[in-house]
């Protein structure tokens, strides 16, 4: 009973609705094809990653960046961005770092509370890894994806998550 009843609340949702935003063009056509939805209400929102932004760009354009950033272009860059917490696991990167070889930087972007930063801070300190670990910060959003094409790679060592947006900007 529950699907039929699922289905007629959605039926009826999109009838009444002032708007309805869907999450790709296709479930857009869906339900205009199945519930009757007035196409004019009905709005694509996608997954909010800009594909032209978040994209692979020339060496030269990447040594430059990374120059800007202080990191020699042959080191190896392991990116972390977002809210740095126990949960995110951010402190495990760090200690990871302390196990690979010199040319190995962590870059990290975001910030955390005052108490879990100062725990990054000590265990970088602990480990002799400030040459090693790069922190810029909260950055804007429009300048978010240069982090992304520094790196080598990416990392989120959550301990759960659903499907971050920062997930699909590292793609």
């Amino acid at each position: 009973i529950a699907w039929p009843l699922a289905k007629y609340s959605d039926q009826l949702a999109v009838q009444v609705a002032d708007a309805c935003i869907f999450v790709s063009q296709d479930t857009k056509n869906d339900a205009v094809k199945f519930y009757n939805a007035d196409p004019a209400k009905c709005f694509v929102v996608e997954s909010g990653v800009n594909i032209y932004k978040f994209t692979q760009i020339s060496a030269e354009e990447r040594d430059k960046s990374r120059r800007d950033l202080e990191i020699d272009l042959y080191d190896k860059v392991i990116l972390y961005t977002g809210v740095m917490s126990e949960r995110k696991g951010t402190h495990l990167l760090v200690e990871s770092l302390a196990q690979l070889p010199a040319n190995y930087k962590l870059l990290l972007v975001g910030s955390g509370s005052q108490d879990y930063m100062q725990r990054l801070t000590d265990s970088i300190k602990e480990h002799s890894l400030e040459k090693r670990v790069i922190r810029v910060g909260q950055t804007p959003y429009p300048q978010v994806h240069i982090a992304f094409q520094v790196a080598d790679l990416f990392v989120m060592p959550s301990s759960f998550e659903g499907i971050p947006k920062v997930v699909l900007e590292s793609l």
